[in-house]
């Protein structure tokens, strides 16, 4: 339009009028660009803070940071480890307990930590999955008392969402553990799977007659562990049978033969027209933090199986009480089913030559039985105990025990130790054994039950949550040993309370900092079963907060908690995070494209700007040339 006004100007010169319209209208124009302008600028101020300043996470610190809030830099997570060794805090305590120096911390270099690698187990404050999962307890020593972290395979937090989180983290290799690294958001310590040795148990099979699996403890796989399996319910619901010794030559396990065992099924599950689920718990050696670990998986014994009813009458167990150095008593229990029954139990005492020193019977129809004092004399002895039944008895190796009587300056628990030996102590909760006999820890198994009370009922696991609704969860802490423990019940509901508040808390204390509920001192006598229930329920209105970017499972739309066994409930979430969901993140351009976009808009305004100034200037020097600048 500009051009046509003025290459027709000298013919017509009536369109001047046109001319200054148009001058108007560029005035407008160029003072629109000028703000356009100044905007931009602003805007491409504000995006420079952007860019030096990258914006923090919508959840910047969980309670299950080693280090709250993060880290930025190496110097970082130095300044820590130097504060911790001035009693400031206890990151210095786990680098020194895994054997990292601070020579390895200050080499480590940037890189990406990925879910998908299977191999790295993450370290946190929170305890949210079962030990039968691969979590693990640590009571780490710090300057005052013990700090606990639990350890967790980092698929675990990510198994429901694709495997697709990764994270900046720091990057070290240490001379004692190897591959290590501190995750940048929330200063979390990581380590590869393979330093690690676990109790591993596993079902393999069950039919009408059988249930078969394997179970050995990878800390000293030489060493047989005990098996406790569980028909019709979880550990401290279910009818309890064992220990059973996981030492026979099949099934194969992955650590080899010699770990497996193969228990023949009550008549009783085998008569009953419904299948029976069986669960089980394997017993550790000692040294580990927890007394049981759950056999991740179930097996199910066939219905109506129709046999022909077998009596069976088995020894169980022998245990050896020691009352004083040549003081001693035995315990022995049995397994009794089909009709059979029990009519007395005998007791055989060797000496290192085969002679019998003790051989007396006691009549009794009981399942255990407890002798009376025996004294014997220095040396060591082989204890026998054989059941009568109505049925015929086999020999059983785990009711034959070696049985020592220390001289006057040994221990009076292990011979091999002196008396003034720190380790000669007696079992606290039963004096009559050595405070490392493998009966002194009471075997605990726990096990727990989510219902959904607004659903009817309906299995939590199962049932999707919905705003409102009402979830009661059923502890149960078992004694399946031989002796009186006492122990407490830790319910952590960090991931829970998350989407949802505590309803009944079952008359439990609640530590409002790292939300666990607990009971103290609860006493178990053998045998006996402690429940607790408690409700929860789930907001009316489902938050929105985005996953934690320093944890997955945080915010996941799932809640998630352990006691014994692992329960993952699904809570109804608003759209917003189906598509947090779907798109784990915008594309990342980076600080280059974003220098290079900025750069580019800022030079496209500045030259329309330049443009329309110049064509003003352009326009006031026509008019001035044709009519002296008054039109």
């Amino acid at each position: 339009m500009f051009r046509k006004i003025v290459s027709g100007l000298p013919f017509s010169p009536a369109l001047v009028g046109q001319l200054g319209f148009y001058a108007r209208r560029l005035k407008k124009e160029q003072a629109t660009r000028r703000l356009g302008l100044i905007f931009t600028s602003l805007a491409l101020v504000v995006q420079s803070f952007a860019v030096l300043t990258p914006p923090d996470q919508a959840l910047a610190s969980s309670a299950s940071d080693i280090i709250p809030g993060g880290v930025s830099s190496v110097r970082d997570i130095l300044s820590i480890y130097d504060s911790g060794a001035q009693g400031k805090n206890d990151f210095k305590n786990l680098m020194e307990y895994f054997g990292v120096t601070r020579a390895e911390i200050a080499a480590m270099k940037a890189e990406k930590t990925c879910s998908k690698d299977h191999t790295i187990i993450s370290f946190g404050r929170q305890h949210l999955f079962s030990s039968g999962e691969g979590e693990l307890t640590h009571q780490i020593p710090a300057q005052q008392g013990v700090s606990i972290f639990y350890s967790t395979p980092l698929y675990l937090h990510d198994r429901f969402n694709g495997g697709s989180f990764c994270t900046e983290s720091f990057v070290g290799n240490s001379a004692k553990i190897g591959w290590f690294s501190v995750m940048k958001k929330c200063g979390n310590f990581q380590i590869k799977k393979d330093v690690r040795r676990l109790p591993k148990a596993n079902f393999l099979s069950a039919s009408c007659k059988t249930v078969q699996g394997f179970a050995y403890d990878e800390r000293q796989p030489s060493q047989p562990v005990k098996v406790y399996l569980f028909f019709g319910g979880p550990p401290g619901k279910g009818k309890v049978y064992g220990p059973i010794t996981a030492d026979q030559p099949t099934p194969h396990s992955p650590a080899g033969a010699g770990h497996g065992f193969n228990f023949t099924i009550p008549e009783q599950y085998q008569a009953d027209q419904q299948s029976t689920e069986v669960w089980g718990i394997m017993q550790p050696l000692s040294g580990w933090a927890e007394a049981s670990v759950q056999i991740p998986n179930t097996v199910i014994i066939p219905g109506n199986c129709s046999p022909q009813a077998t009596p069976i009458v088995e020894c169980t167990s022998l245990l050896v009480n020691l009352i004083d150095r040549t003081k001693i008593r035995f315990a022995t229990t049995a397994r009794v089913d089909n009709g059979a029954h029990i009519e007395a139990y005998t007791y055989t005492v060797t000496d290192s030559q085969g002679k019998i020193v003790f051989n007396t019977s006691y009549n009794s129809d009981k399942v255990s039985f407890t002798t009376n004092i025996l004294t014997l004399g220095e040396g060591t002895y082989t204890a026998k105990s054989t059941i009568k039944s109505s049925v015929a008895s086999l020999d059983a190796p785990q009711c034959t025990k070696s049985v020592t009587i220390a001289k006057v300056n040994q221990c009076k628990f292990n011979a091999i130790l002196n008396a003034s030996d720190k380790d000669c102590q007696p079992c606290p909760h039963n004096t009559t054994l050595w405070l490392k006999d493998e009966n002194c820890v009471s075997p605990i198994t726990q096990s727990k039950i989510a219902k959904n009370l607004t659903q009817a009922n309906k299995d939590a696991d199962t049932t999707l949550a919905k705003p409102g609704d009402r979830i009661e969860y059923t502890l149960h802490t078992a004694n399946i040993g031989l002796t009186t423990t006492t122990t407490s019940v830790e319910e952590s509901l960090a991931d829970v309370l998350e989407y949802a508040t505590l309803f009944e808390n079952g008359g439990g204390s609640m530590n409002l900092t790292n939300k666990v509920l607990k009971w103290d001192k609860i006493t178990l006598q053998p045998g006996q079963v402690d429940t607790r229930r408690i409700i929860v329920q789930v907001s009316d209105k489902i938050s929105t907060t985005p996953r934690a970017g320093n944890n997955p499972s945080s915010y996941n739309c799932i809640m998630t908690n352990s006691y014994g066994n692992t329960t993952n409930i699904k809570v109804d979430c608003p759209p917003e995070k189906l598509v947090e969901a779907t798109i784990q993140q915008l594309p990342s351009t980076g600080s280059g494209g974003n220098v290079i976009f900025a750069g580019g808009l800022f030079m496209t305004v500045t030259y329309f700007y330049a443009r329309s100034r110049q064509m003003n200037r352009e326009v006031r020097l026509l008019r001035k040339q044709f009519d002296g600048g008054t039109v």
